[in-house]
């Protein structure tokens, strides 16, 4: 993380605990003070000693491309991946996955502050192939490596980085525990449905 950022995370934290010090002086009685951009994550610590804090962390405990591109974290630090299976291979530039917008939003990487209006998640592991375009069902890869395109296996599973997890695992319900290349088990998320 930046700095800058840093010293932002720090700034919002501090407005939100003089507020509660202020509620909690005047007697305010009940008093949770939910707190979750994922730069709270380096701020546990101020929050702990205190006492009274909640903090909803949202994308801190997997990480996503959002995370990444502005610095909060490195790619050894993004936990989650969407696996996808290669179902179309129709010229050696371009290919189909079976993850659309239903697995992985239509939440692109602009909603981070990048350049790129077109970016839906980082195929890990395959430079050059982006995944510029969704459907419901359906994401299309382009190859814009600077070489010839590295070939992709119909039938061939690809983890793709997501741009922001909260939409993923809110769309899809369920996450796979992976641990040391075995399953482990299952997390459900508990709040779907839960938005009327």
């Amino acid at each position: 993380m930046t700095r800058r950022r840093r010293v932002l995370a720090v700034s919002a934290l501090s407005l939100v605990a003089a507020f509660a010090a202020y509620a909690l002086w005047v007697n305010f009685s009940y008093l949770v003070v939910p707190f979750g951009p994922a730069e709270s994550d380096i701020r546990v610590a101020v929050w702990r000693h205190q006492g009274y804090y909640k903090i909803r962390p949202g994308i801190y405990p997997f990480n996503d491309l959002g995370q990444l591109s502005i610095g909060s974290v490195g790619i050894e630090r993004c936990a989650a991946r969407v696996v996808s299976t290669v179902v179309s291979h129709v010229s050696p530039d371009r290919a189909v996955v079976d993850a659309g917008s239903k697995t992985l939003s239509q939440d692109q990487l602009s909603i981070w502050g990048g350049n790129d209006q077109s970016v839906y998640g980082l195929v890990i592991g395959k430079p050059g192939w982006k995944l510029h375009r969704l459907s419901e069902e359906h994401g299309w890869l382009r190859w814009e490596g600077d070489a010839a395109p590295s070939p992709l296996e119909i039938g061939s599973r690809l983890q793709i980085l997501p741009v922001h997890i909260c939409s993923v695992f809110h769309g899809v319900g369920e996450a796979e525990i992976v641990e040391d290349g075995r399953s482990v088990g299952t997390w459900t998320a508990s709040g779907r449905g839960m938005s009327k």
